[in-house]
């Protein structure tokens, strides 16, 4: 495994834990492991652990403007239909300019 920096391992973890809640109690196995409004793994839904219409897209903040390539990566994950590769060549200034709300 590649070692990350902190930035990076920050933003992996926000991606992560800061994509998704659930939307409804949640079971696994036939054990209750999300109730409304628990962070739930982004890994969970892509694995098919947890069914993508049991959550909903988490409210997050964007970053500072000046923030790392990987908070604004970790910040693109967290729109709606937004996937790696789709940001996977994207430059930080690129992903400000295509992510960060419109100021007006």
């Amino acid at each position: 495994m590649a070692e990350m920096t902190i930035d990076e391992y920050l933003a992996a973890q926000k991606a992560e834990w800061g994509t998704y809640v659930a939307a409804e109690p949640i079971d696994i196995n036939g054990a209750r492991a999300f109730n409304p409004g628990d962070a739930v793994p982004l890994s969970h839904v892509e694995n098919g652990v947890v069914h993508p219409s049991s959550v909903t897209k988490a409210q997050v903040d964007p970053p500072a403007r000046n923030a790392s390539r990987e908070q604004w990566a970790a910040y693109a994950l967290t729109r709606d239909g937004v996937t790696e590769p789709d940001i996977a060549d994207l430059s930080r200034d690129q992903l400000v300019e295509t992510y960060a709300p419109k100021e007006g």
